[in-house]
């Protein structure tokens, strides 16, 4: 009887990375909120998603962010689809390539579409150099754990 090991299923491996990397980005972006380094966070555009509003209270928050990190698994697996086809000797660059390309479709789309609720926000250009940095971060951790996990090997 063989055991299912989870490393071994693309979808299940490029979920759990984009989850994991989510966390760390939102983690990053709540830290940089707090300092007053920044103004709008990423689960801001989750909730506009969700409920056509920037959250309010706790509940709206709270449901903004496991939208944010499900859309962040679903990201994860696109990643891992691209990773098994594109072969690369540098999987790094290639994480924090399409962090910032995944980024740059994001903001595009909004304000391409006049999302009113978005709009100053994007604009700013310290939550825009932000939101580049912790998506090709959040990039490049998906790009290290897809790659740490798809590469090991069953023991003997």
């Amino acid at each position: 009887m063989t055991s299912f090991s989870w490393k071994k299923d693309p979808f299940i491996r490029g979920c759990t990375s984009g989850l994991i990397a989510g966390i760390i980005k939102n983690f990053l972006d709540f830290c940089l909120i707090s300092l007053k380094i920044k103004t709008s966070y990423f689960w801001k555009i989750a909730s506009v998603i969700a409920f056509s509003k920037p959250p309010v209270g706790f509940v709206e928050n709270t449901v903004a962010v496991l939208v944010d990190l499900i859309f962040c698994s679903f990201i994860g697996v696109i990643y891992t689809i691209l990773r098994t086809s594109l072969k690369t000797r540098y999987p790094l660059v290639m994480g924090m390539f399409y962090g910032a390309l995944v980024w740059f479709f994001i903001k595009a789309s909004f304000l391409l579409f006049h999302v009113e609720e978005l709009r100053a926000d994007l604009l700013i250009p310290l939550n825009s150099i932000s939101h580049i940095l912790l998506s090709m971060l959040y990039g490049v951790v998906i790009a290290y754990l897809e790659f740490k996990w798809a590469s090991e090997q069953p023991p003997a």
